[in-house]
């Protein structure tokens, strides 16, 4: 449901604060819904997004592939680093899509 994610993402979101797109599915949310997430596609991606202060939200299409390439991410969810808002359900394989928020740090 990734423009159930949008919506969701548009709705909780605070002045200034980031949002990144995990995965193939940030494609989506830049080209055909015009956002303006940032994509993370590798642990390099993922460490300078930790490295930032402040808050963000992160959208995760696809979590259990993506948090096979990316498996900072998911200790830095198993951690409690990030909060799980909603999980939107999915149809295509593990298709579901996460969206977390890290609060604000720094």
């Amino acid at each position: 449901d990734l423009a159930g994610a949008l919506a969701m993402v548009t709705a909780v979101r605070q002045p200034g604060e980031r949002v990144y797109a995990a995965g193939p599915a940030w494609d989506v949310f830049h080209e055909y819904f015009g956002a303006d997430w940032t994509p993370i596609e590798t642990e390099d991606d993922w460490q300078q997004a930790m490295a930032e202060p402040g808050p963000f939200l992160v959208v995760v299409a696809f979590p259990g592939r993506m948090f096979r390439t990316l498996p900072q991410m998911d200790d830095a969810a198993d951690a409690g680093e990030l909060t799980l808002v909603r999980e939107l359900p999915g149809t295509l394989g593990d298709g579901s899509v996460l969206v977390f928020r890290r609060e604000g740090h720094g």
